[in-house]
């Protein structure tokens, strides 16, 4: 007998019920920086409790209480090195006792390439931005997928792991020489398509793709005056704007969505 096809999940009556993440548990690494601290402030304000995951920047710790306060849910401020294999389980395991379960995790924290072209990179320089950028994600990804597969209820829906990549990912940024960064988001971009095919069972697994956003993470002038030649819409990213993103990719709005990167980017890759 030829296998059946899975069934649709329930959907609510209403397509604005589809972007509630009530109810929920979310984990957001790197959550001191712009992006994460934005969407740690969006996930709250849909619904969910939060952890901020921060490394050094303490402020995820004077904002968690903010947040909760603003939208009624609990949010709290928890330090790791995303190195650390064993912390890492650690902290996923401690969000589990004291939340009792864990549905959403956003693998957003990164470094950047300062150290510019590859002739010139200090092998610990490498070593730190693959460690990061790369193989902590693969951790988090293993940790999570362990604790879905075992331990939630089954189905594609029971899990939403997001991966920040980049839009160098996908475009040359020129004309910096960033080529260890650019690979090491292209790899986590690819990783979230190869983590959408083993997680099937219990989780979906996206990736998002900002492109300039901000102050361009201290671009000088020049960089971003090629950056905004580029760009269709001719500015830079507000980091708020990367929240619908990642409560889309969380939520049930994206029931059938999975293997995805999601551009946001303002028409710099187009």
């Amino acid at each position: 007998m030829a296998p059946q096809p899975k069934p649709a999940p329930q959907l609510p009556p209403n397509v604005m019920d589809f972007f509630s993440l009530r109810g929920k548990v979310a984990v957001v690494t790197g959550a001191s920086g712009p992006i994460g601290e934005a969407v740690a402030e969006g996930y709250a304000q849909a619904g969910a409790d939060v952890v901020m995951i921060y490394s050094r920047d303490d402020k995820a710790v004077q904002r968690a209480p903010e947040l909760a306060k603003a939208n009624g849910v609990r949010v709290e401020a928890v330090q790791l090195d995303v190195r650390d294999y064993e912390a890492t389980k650690r902290v996923i395991e401690g969000v589990i006792s004291k939340f009792g379960k864990l549905d959403i995790w956003v693998a957003n924290a990164g470094v950047p390439q300062m150290d510019n072209t590859i002739m010139h990179v200090d092998p610990k320089v490498l070593e730190n931005i693959i460690h990061i950028n790369y193989t902590s994600v693969v951790y988090q990804a293993a940790l999570c997928g362990e604790y879905w597969s075992k331990h939630a209820p089954q189905g594609p829906n029971t899990g939403r792991f997001i991966i920040t990549s980049s839009g160098a990912a996908s475009s040359n940024i020129r004309p910096l020489d960033q080529g260890v960064y650019n690979s090491s988001k292209a790899a986590v971009k690819v990783l979230a398509r190869s983590l959408a095919q083993e997680f099937k069972d219990f989780a979906r697994v996206n990736s998002v793709s900002p492109g300039y956003m901000g102050d361009a993470q201290g671009a000088d002038e020049a960089e971003i005056t090629n950056a905004l030649n580029r760009q269709v819409l001719n500015r830079t990213g507000d980091y708020r704007e990367m929240q619908g993103a990642y409560v889309y990719l969380a939520s049930d709005a994206s029931s059938f969505c999975t293997g995805h990167d999601l551009i946001v980017d303002g028409g710099y890759t187009c």
